[in-house]
């Protein structure tokens, strides 16, 4: 077998076989050799004085390499089985650093596309939201809206980041030109464009709405994803989160909109998810119970 140079892991590995050979190898080369072992008394007294002794010499020392052989194979076994898991630890752990730094890079690439959405933008954001639902309140209202806007989205981050931490990297208000998201779940795994990416935009409601509202948010939905897939290259799933903060949400109406939601999308060649959840649920929202909802409400 040929011993491998140009890698320190491949060395390793092929000479971890190469024992692995060798161990098998002896005790094979030795039972199928006779040695001169079925020479009787009479044949070698009948051989010239330096013939008989050098072929006594040998079998005097085939007895002893006979002795150590039981100890010889099972070491080169157990030297080379140990190379061998050494070797392709090596080359695994030498791949996975492979695999993160180019995750890294490519994280660093979709970082380079995004920044932090502003203080002011978010607040402005919240309170053009809340001039949709609560037209003709009083400002001291919109203001408390807000408020209660800033709050749910806080447990939704605290939530995202608990139930997708371990597979995806959580940011939250992040902007690509004129476009903020909410939140945006980038997958850990490499390539990132294999692995699904999470683009999810949250919907307060205190007063309900109609199906006009609902599609309109669904489709800025998908105009984000698209912004962030143009942008960054790489694929990713919108969603739509709906939280009812007053127990407005008729779950007759949500199926009613979501069928024909979902016949709309299928016009369009688009798939997105659509999520509604109280806000009493959302205080004791299990991670299989929110990774179920947002799955399972894809149009």
């Amino acid at each position: 077998m040929k011993i491998e140079y140009s890698d320190l892991y491949k060395f390793i590995v092929s000479t971890g076989i190469a024992l692995l050979a060798l161990a098998f190898a002896i005790p094979w080369l030795f039972l199928r050799e006779s040695f001169d072992l079925l020479l009787t008394e009479e044949s070698l007294s009948q051989l010239a004085p330096v013939s008989r002794a050098i072929i006594e010499q040998r079998q005097e020392y085939l007895a002893v390499v006979f002795k150590l052989i039981p100890w010889i194979s099972p070491t080169l076994a157990v030297l080379g089985l140990a190379l061998l898991a050494v070797g392709i630890f090596m080359w695994w752990s030498r791949s996975q650093r492979l695999v993160d730094m180019r995750q890294q890079l490519e994280l660093r690439n979709i970082e380079r596309a995004l920044t932090p959405a502003q203080q002011k933008d978010v607040e402005v954001k919240m309170l053009a939201e809340a001039s949709d639902e609560l037209e003709g309140v009083p400002e001291v209202a919109m203001h408390t809206y807000t408020l209660d806007s800033s709050r749910i989205e806080k447990r939704i981050a605290h939530i995202l980041e608990e139930c997708y931490g371990e597979d995806h990297k959580l940011l939250s208000n992040q902007q690509i030109g004129h476009a903020l998201f909410d939140f945006l779940l980038l997958s850990r795994k490499s390539p990132l464009s294999v692995y699904r990416n999470y683009t999810i935009e949250v919907k307060y409601v205190r007063r309900g709405f109609k199906f006009g509202w609902l599609r309109d948010n669904l489709l800025k939905a998908l105009y984000l994803s698209d912004i962030f897939e143009k942008e960054t290259e790489l694929p990713s799933f919108p969603v739509l989160m709906v939280v009812d903060g007053g127990d407005v949400l008729s779950r007759t109406a949500i199926r009613t909109y979501t069928d024909r939601l979902k016949a709309e999308m299928k016009s369009l060649g688009a798939s997105a998810s659509m999520v509604f959840i109280s806000e009493a649920e959302l205080d004791r929202m299990p991670c299989d119970r929110l990774m179920t909802l947002i799955e399972g409400g894809t149009l």
